[in-house]
């Protein structure tokens, strides 16, 4: 029994390389974003205003009407970051883009990534999602195996995860995680709004070894 107890003590199972996704249900009022959807076209899916209320592509939060919105979102990453991520709280983050997209019964989103961003967030607020299709994330070791074993899905590199979409769901994930949308069914359109962040600034923490040689502060890309 002794012998059989060191041979336990001498094996683990180490989960590596985890891919960090967030779901939150919000309790915020988010409505003003449905008067907005009216300026979807069929031929673009994106849309955003500036100060003047024209339409431009792909900062629609920088509008002063929903930079209220920009500023709970950006804290509610902020918060994921230092409480799930376990990110110094000196390191600051910043939304690059966001737009509002729109699907019709029928229509879906391909697969495709958010390149030169961290991490990618999606807030649905509509108010029924019912029938709605759901967001499909890709898992990012597919490409590293031509193998599809029948394993636990928890280690089955070509098992992704499906996100159905409620009223008020917020998601955070890795911006480099392939992701689309399925057939959307419903006869009602599917709205959402999509938005991605990057760190202010990488590579500045203080550890036993200094500073790392590689870091980057957005401030300096002004100067």
């Amino acid at each position: 029994q002794i012998e059989h107890q060191c041979q336990l003590l001498i094996m683990a199972l180490d989960l590596a390389f985890p891919t960090p996704i967030w779901t939150e249900k919000c309790t915020e009022d988010f409505s003003k974003l449905n008067y907005f959807t009216k300026f979807i076209t069929e031929n673009n899916n994106m849309v955003a205003l500036n100060k003047s209320g024209k339409t431009i592509l792909s900062r629609c939060l920088d509008t002063w009407k929903l930079f209220e919105i920009k500023e709970i979102l950006n804290k509610k990453f902020q918060k994921f970051c230092t409480d799930i991520l376990k990110a110094p709280k000196e390191m600051e983050v910043a939304m690059t883009t966001s737009w509002l997209t729109s699907t019709k019964q029928g229509g879906s989103i391909g697969v495709h990534r958010h390149m030169n961003n961290w991490y990618a967030g999606l807030l649905y607020f509509d108010s029924d999602y019912a029938g709605a299709s759901a967001l499909q994330l890709h898992n990012p070791l597919m490409s590293c195996t031509s193998f599809a074993p029948d394993v636990q899905p928890l280690f089955n590199v070509n098992q992704g995860i499906q996100i159905p979409p409620t009223h008020n769901l917020l998601v955070f994930f890795p911006a480099y995680l392939y992701h689309a949308t399925s057939v959307q069914e419903s006869t009602d359109t599917r709205h959402s709004l999509a938005f991605n962040f990057i760190p202010k600034r990488c590579g500045m923490t203080i550890d036993d070894f200094g500073t790392s040689d590689s870091q980057y502060d957005i401030e300096w890309l002004s100067s």
